[in-house]
Formats: structure tokens, sequence, C-alpha cells
């Protein structure tokens, strides 16, 4: 009989100090289950960084073992995108399901505020581009 390996990311995603799910955090949940034949990933998160998020995505599909993505509950910004990560990928019936463009807070001079916008719209590509290769 296979053995899967659970792997929960639940919460805001990211380093800043008040997120619950960093890269660090799937890592080490990986090497706790040892050997597996498979992975299922429980995904309930508003999503986070989308730095941290990418790299979640990259280690996942680096395992090089089937994974299941389950959504249960919220799988919101970044985590829609380590949802994707699945080579099987389920919605449970009132998991709701959100993308949307990048933001973020900010502050400073027009030129500082100018250069912010240049980010944001080169990470809101970025999704865009990731999205369109997944989904087709």
């Amino acid at each position: 009989m296979p053995k899967s390996g659970v792997i929960n990311i639940i919460g805001s995603i990211g380093t800043d100090g008040f997120n619950e799910v960093t890269l660090r955090s799937v890592m080490e949940q990986v090497q706790n289950l040892g050997e597996v034949d498979n992975y299922i990933v429980n995904i309930n998160s508003g999503g986070g960084e989308v730095t941290e998020g990418f790299a979640i995505y990259q280690y996942l599909t680096t395992l090089d073992k089937p994974i299941t993505t389950r959504g249960v509950g919220l799988v919101a910004s970044i985590a829609t995108v380590i949802f994707m990560a699945g080579d099987n990928r389920q919605l449970y019936s009132n998991t709701q399901f959100l993308i949307h463009n990048p933001w973020t807070f900010g502050e400073g001079d027009a030129d500082t505020l100018t250069k912010k916008a240049e980010e944001l719209r080169s990470i809101e590509n970025q999704l865009l581009d990731f999205y369109v290769n997944m989904t087709g």
C-alpha cells in the first residue's frame, strides 16, 4: 500500500515573522515525513509574499513524487501558485479560489513609488505568464 506524506500549508505565507508558512517550514515537514510514495498538500491560505510562494512551488515540484494539492477553505493570492504544484488538484466544494493583481504597502517620494509600481507590474506579468503556462 502506498505511503502518503501530508504537508499542510495553513495560514499566511512569508518570512516577515508574522506569517505561519515559509519555505523552511515546508521543507521541515517534508524531512520529518521520511520516505513516502506521494505527497498530499493541504492548502488553506489567503496568500502572502510572492517570492516565498514561488519558492515553495519550486521546491514542491522538485520532490520527484506525485503530488495532490487540496484546497480546503481558502486558496488565494500566492497560495494559488502553490496549488498549481499538484499533479492532481482538488478543491473541496466550499473552497474559495481567488486570484488578484499583486499589491503592496508603500511610502516614499514619487521616484520611490514609481519604482514600486514598476516592480508590481513586473510581478503581475510574472504571475500572468505562470497561470497561462500552467492552464493554457
